[in-house]
């Protein structure tokens, strides 16, 4: 992850939970950029970013996700899928 939420540590530990997987907040400060560069990596050898990825070493923290919650990040998510399908309904019902 990077941008400015990743100051949030609420953000990305929920982050880590609900997708079930670890997250990386790297150190460098103007990780956005290495990407961009990174990808013109890719471009300019006309190669696969995971060669790139070999060759560029950078430092990350890693945030484990907590796996005990995703029961509740499940039914959240269905609650989700329930409310945009009320939301579409509703939006024809209006369009009639």
């Amino acid at each position: 992850m990077c941008g400015g939420l990743t100051k949030n540590s609420q953000f990305v530990k929920m982050a880590a939970d609900i997708l079930e997987l670890p997250v990386i907040i790297p150190t460098e400060t103007e990780s956005v950029l290495i990407g961009s560069a990174m990808l013109g990596v890719c471009a300019a050898r006309g190669s696969s970013l995971d060669s790139v990825l070999t060759d560029i070493k950078c430092d990350g923290r890693v945030v484990l996700p907590d796996l005990n919650d995703q029961t509740y990040h499940r039914r959240k998510y269905q609650v989700f899928l329930k409310m945009a399908a009320e939301q579409t309904e509703a939006r024809r019902i209006m369009n009639e």
